[in-house]
């Protein structure tokens, strides 16, 4: 009849791919972990080794996805708009809210283009110079140890003195004592987030105060 409603036909849809979990330690708390992860080297190698390029564990209570190789870092990597930074509160705390590392989205992307200049191929090779400058003398300390040293305890003075030197443009007398309140600053990375007075968290947010008026006395 006119007023009657024909079947409904039936439509062809293509299943939706289900997402996949990559292979999970079976760790609940994350404690025995978190152990093994801060005592063995090898926590990493030997999880990748048996699971593949992609393993899911706990630490401490907080999920963790371990990603190695080309291919999946570089898928990672593609999705822009499911990646978001994080640090552990303390490391926050103390990189601040204009860190580059602290901001996402085109936050991140507009600090990221203001830093890169510092780090552009013109820049690069007018602090050449003073880089290999600053090489020598670490290879000269080297040879003259009496005894084989571990190379990096020499890296971060290093890494310090190319940044003050070459690229704040800081003289040796303007960063005098800038290295040893950059070490007290870095030791509180990953502590305790909570600044009780004699803390390694309130040591360092007192060397970050103290760094940057400095440093904002010293540039032009």
């Amino acid at each position: 009849d006119e007023g009657e409603l024909e079947p409904a036909m039936p439509v062809a849809t293509t299943p939706q791919p289900t997402p996949l979990s990559p292979p999970h330690t079976g760790a609940v708390t994350g404690v025995v972990e978190l152990l093994s992860f801060l005592r063995d080297p090898g926590f990493a190698g030997r999880r990748f080794a048996e699971m593949g390029d992609v393993f899911e564990t706990v630490l401490a209570g907080q999920p963790q996805v371990f990603v190695r190789g080309a291919g999946p870092v570089a898928d990672l990597m593609g999705q822009t708009g499911s990646l978001e930074g994080w640090w552990p509160a303390s490391v926050s705390e103390l990189l601040g809210p204009c860190s580059l590392a602290n901001r996402n989205g085109e936050a991140h992307l507009a600090r990221r283009r203001a830093v890169g200049r510092l780090f552009s191929a013109q820049a690069l090779k007018g602090y050449a110079p003073g880089i290999a400058r600053i090489c020598d003398k670490v290879c000269a300390g080297l040879a003259a140890a009496p005894q084989p040293v571990a190379l990096a305890q020499w890296m971060r003075p290093f890494a310090f003195e190319v940044i003050a030197e070459e690229v704040l443009g800081l003289t040796p007398e303007g960063r005098e004592g800038l290295y040893e309140e950059f070490e007290i600053w870095t030791r509180g990375l990953f502590s305790v987030p909570i600044a009780y007075p004699t803390s390694r968290l309130a040591r360092a947010k007192g060397a970050r105060r103290r760094l940057l008026h400095r440093i904002h006395g010293l540039l032009p």
